[in-house]
């Protein structure tokens, strides 16, 4: 007869586990006068535990049969768990949906708000080689093309809700330029699948392309 020492833990809440104490006749299977919900049996023989299915099956809530007939004076021992709900729980499913993971990319639909502050995720960024529109890393950001010297368009893979977003911007530059430069963004250029970034020389105004073009768009 197939069995092991012990059993699983188990959570019962106060009063829903029964115990049912019988002394085996020879050749007894049949135990009767007990109740339980299917599934919710263990039956040990002898102190040890015995295997649902293999060695014992339950079936009515009322009984239950060993397949291995028990020897005189046996001790069967059945414990019955009561099944329950916890109130106020989410499910996996639930839980899923509303909370954060740590894992991947995360979706924020309106805000989050921690230490009573609210904060917005970016809707993309990129960052870019400013000679060739090369992307480096990216997200939601399908393509840069590169329109002409420091002009770059921006083409995001989910559009955004409508054109009044912010542009953000960093530029490293070139080996041996040591002036100040910066990123322009024109709103009249801006629409929801993409938007219109220029690199500027802080000397003189004049467009010109970047080692790196760093560029994150908040809406």
């Amino acid at each position: 007869m197939a069995g092991y020492i012990g059993s699983n833990i188990s959570v019962a809440s106060p009063g829903a586990e029964k115990k049912f104490t019988y002394i085996a006749t020879a050749g007894q299977t049949l135990f009767s006068q007990c109740s339980y919900s299917v599934g919710y049996l263990h039956v040990f023989h002898n102190g040890v535990r015995l295997v649902e299915v293999t060695d014992y099956t339950a079936t009515t809530g009322n009984s239950f049969n060993l397949t291995v007939a028990a020897n005189v004076g046996d001790e069967i021992v059945a414990i019955s768990y009561g099944t329950f709900n916890v109130a106020d729980a989410y499910t996996k499913s639930e839980s899923d949906d509303r909370y954060l993971s740590a894992l991947g990319d995360i979706t924020i639909n309106g805000q989050m708000e921690q230490d009573n502050l609210p904060l917005y995720g970016v809707r993309a960024f990129v960052n870019f080689a400013g000679s060739t529109g090369t992307i480096r890393h990216s997200r939601n950001v399908s393509s840069i093309t590169r329109v002409g010297t420091g002009e770059y368009r921006i083409n995001f893979i989910t559009p955004m809700p409508d054109v009044d977003y912010i542009v953000q911007g960093t530029i490293s530059h070139h080996a041996g330029v040591t002036w100040n430069a910066y990123i322009v963004s024109e709103h009249q250029n801006s629409f929801t699948t993409n938007c219109y970034i220029y690199t500027r020389s802080g000397a003189n105004g004049d467009l010109y392309d970047p080692l790196y073009v760093h560029a994150a768009i908040f809406w």
